[in-house]
């Protein structure tokens, strides 16, 4: 769970505290939940949204792994090293 923290804490230094995590939904069962998000990050002047989030994985009701993930992860990457054309500027 402190590398899923760990992940969002970087992005939040990347953006100066600009970036942003929307709840879009959850599915879950005894074993597993998926978080989807609509995610929102200022960085070198540019504001742009993404969708991602997280599965969980889980056992006697503690979280074993987590994976998070990006729709475009090639994008998401370009837009922290700023060297693309930024699609969805807002």
């Amino acid at each position: 769970m402190d590398a899923i923290l760990n992940y969002f804490s970087k992005f939040s230094t990347l953006s100066q505290n600009q970036f942003q995590v929307e709840l879009i939904d959850v599915l879950a069962n005894d074993n597993r939940a998926v978080v989807l998000t609509r995610d929102t990050a200022s960085h070198q002047g540019r504001t742009v949204s993404w969708e991602g989030g997280v599965i969980f994985q889980f056992r006697d009701d503690k979280v074993i792994e987590a994976w998070a993930f990006n729709a475009d992860q090639y994008w998401v990457d370009e837009f922290w090293n700023a060297q693309v054309e930024v699609r969805g500027e807002t």
